[in-house]
């Protein structure tokens, strides 16, 4: 399996969208690599889409890797 949002490889977490851990409605799951996991909490309030959380994470990548060049 691999990480919803990055493609990483190895342990992932499910991680709940709506911050309910009992809803395990499918558009309610995503699999995570802990670092985009972390990365969605800080960035996103619960309740969002499956496919506008995973866009929001994309992005921020993104954004992490150009300024990672820089620095």
């Amino acid at each position: 399996m691999v990480c919803d949002a990055c493609e990483e490889t190895g342990r992932l977490i499910l991680h709940h969208l709506d911050g309910n851990k009992r809803n395990y409605n499918w558009n309610n799951l995503v699999n995570l690599c802990q670092r985009c996991s972390l990365r969605l909490r800080a960035l996103a309030p619960p309740a969002l889409t499956k496919k506008s959380a995973i866009k929001r994470l994309q992005a921020r990548i993104e954004l992490d890797n150009y300024k990672s060049k820089f620095n």
